[in-house]
């Protein structure tokens, strides 16, 4: 079916009759009026593709493609993708944009197009239009991404011979980590538990991804669970990270007041990590992440004799009270 210009949004003429030669500056202070606003709105975490083999961006991390000051560096690809992203595109835009635009520009738009089919449930469009990436590979493992992000596990795994699971293993690990973690979210982390325990492409090894997804309980009561046959499931660094992300979720950061008594025995624990060089980063990245409840000065210290990493151990200096604002 032929598109028209009444079958574009606003956005997806002003974006097209860029791509086909139009640079003026009020065309892009036109585009930019009715971006910027939806971008400044939308959620920081929704994902944004901007290239073939790259990983989505997270919108919060990409927001300076609208700003005024890099208007003359984004290019109008990164600006339609930003459009796509938000949902600001039409299907009848996309398809006009991505045959206006030569043939390398157009993978991060298909991966966006991939993505809205797969939120349709239209799978075999999906993978058809995966199959005209420069990387096919790319786009079927985008399919079982957004799968993934859904949380659909059979929906997945009915999907999985055509993410080749014989290629490129450990995205397909990361994948089942990414899904495990959105079953836990959405149906609590008991049944991303008895997914993991269920399903013969899961089991142990993603034990962690059903727990660190989401609350478990609180920090009382997570640290009983934990000496008990939950615990045993994990490794003791992962522990006392579900115990960090814990005692995070439940005390403020120490801008004044006292320290909750809590902190000093994580730290105590947290410190007596050791191992291979990993669990030391391991170590001291979760020590850093406590700083923000560390109140006494005795507790700083100890918390900066616990850090063996130099250049971290260095920024441990004063509490958090003690900081100036930025201004």
């Amino acid at each position: 079916m032929t598109t028209t210009a009444s079958d574009l949004s606003p956005l997806g003429e002003l974006l097209l009759r860029r791509v086909q030669g139009d640079r003026s500056d009020a065309i892009l202070d036109a585009i930019l009026a009715l971006l910027r606003p939806a971008v400044m709105e939308a959620p920081d975490d929704l994902p944004v593709f901007l290239a073939l083999l790259a990983p989505p961006r997270s919108l919060g991390t990409v927001r300076y493609l609208v700003d005024e000051r890099d208007r003359d560096r984004t290019s109008t690809v990164e600006l339609a993708c930003l459009a796509a992203a938000i949902g600001l595109l039409t299907d009848a835009d996309l398809q006009e944009l991505v045959d206006a635009l030569p043939e390398r520009h157009t993978s991060a738009l298909r991966r966006h197009r991939i993505g809205r089919l797969v939120a349709a449930g239209r799978l075999d469009e999906a993978h058809a239009e995966a199959e005209l990436l420069k990387d096919p590979l790319r786009g079927h493992r985008d399919v079982g991404l957004h799968l993934a992000w859904s949380g659909d596990h059979e929906q997945f795994f009915a999907e999985w011979t055509r993410l080749e699971p014989r290629r490129k293993t450990a995205e397909l690990a990361e994948l089942r980590e990414v899904l495990v973690g959105a079953v836990a979210r959405q149906e609590g982390w008991q049944a991303a538990l008895a997914l993991v325990d269920a399903h013969p492409r899961l089991g142990q090894g993603y034990v962690m991804a059903a727990l660190a997804a989401t609350e478990v309980a609180p920090y009382d009561e997570l640290e009983q669970l934990l000496a008990g046959p939950l615990g045993q499931r994990l490794e003791e660094g992962d522990r006392v990270r579900l115990l960090v992300d814990q005692l995070l979720r439940e005390v403020p950061p120490a801008e004044s007041g006292s320290e909750d008594p809590r902190v000093l025995p994580l730290a105590e624990r947290i410190g007596a990590l050791s191992g291979d060089p990993e669990l030391g980063r391991v170590r001291d990245s979760l020590l850093v992440r406590l700083w923000p409840l560390v109140a006494e000065e005795t507790t700083l210290r100890r918390v900066r004799a616990l850090v063996r990493t130099p250049n971290l151990r260095s920024e441990l200096t004063a509490l958090l009270r003690d900081v100036p604002a930025p201004r």
